[in-house]
């Protein structure tokens, strides 16, 4: 189940993962807390400086870039206007 878990992160989550200590997870249940509590909020902003330093991964698809990057903007607590989030979502590609 590690494997499959491991293989579905990309960006800051398989970043997060690779720099966990070896010794530092002992079982699932703790992997899945510590991930939660890292990655997982009920009530989350973006704010612009996350918005601007969103960047397409290496060999992330550009629909997945796109969406991933689209999701945070409507997060935004600074919103913007059609253009320019479209300027800014192509500046980061």
């Amino acid at each position: 189940m590690v494997k499959q878990f491991v293989r579905s992160l990309k960006c800051n989550a398989f970043k997060w993962y690779t720099k966990l200590e070896s010794d530092s997870i002992d079982s699932w249940p703790q992997l899945e807390n510590e991930f939660l509590t890292r990655f997982f909020s009920t009530r989350r902003t973006v704010s612009m400086i996350e918005l601007t330093g969103t960047r397409q991964c290496q060999e992330e698809p550009v629909t997945d870039y796109i969406n991933r990057w689209r999701s945070l903007c409507l997060k935004c607590k600074d919103k913007l206007s059609e253009s320019s989030a479209i300027s800014l979502c192509i500046q980061r590609m």
